[in-house]
């Protein structure tokens, strides 16, 4: 029941052994599972997209990833327990329509204001 042996030498096999499906790696990632430089694991990469084993995916912001594809391991939904309470009322949204209290008088004033030094 114990985690599965992944070998740390680099090689193509344990590239795509160490891949989770559906999700994205930067290379940097894989490179630091390995703890070998980024250019170090580059051609294992190539090898398994030349291969179609993996896949460019877009999905990381301003980085180049790679997918293994598949659906990724479902986690189980968690059970949704209803609230055990008979004192609750059901949730009010606020009112958006209301002004807030002193900020129209403070407005109104600093119009009133700039309108007696208004030249004409």
């Amino acid at each position: 029941m114990g985690r599965t042996c992944l070998h740390k030498e680099l090689s193509v096999e344990n590239v795509f052994a160490r891949m989770t499906p559906g999700r994205t790696y930067p290379a940097y990632v894989i490179a630091a599972k390995f703890k070998v430089p980024t250019k170090a694991v580059r051609p294992f990469l190539d090898e398994l997209i030349r291969t179609g084993a993996i896949e460019h995916s877009h999905a990381l912001a301003k980085t180049l990833g790679f997918r293994k594809p598949g659906a990724p391991p479902s986690a189980p939904a968690p059970a949704r327990t209803p609230f055990e309470t008979s004192v609750a009322a059901p949730a009010t949204p606020p009112n958006l329509n209301s002004t807030l209290t002193g900020y129209e008088h403070e407005i109104r004033s600093w119009v009133e204001l700039c309108l007696m030094t208004r030249t004409r």
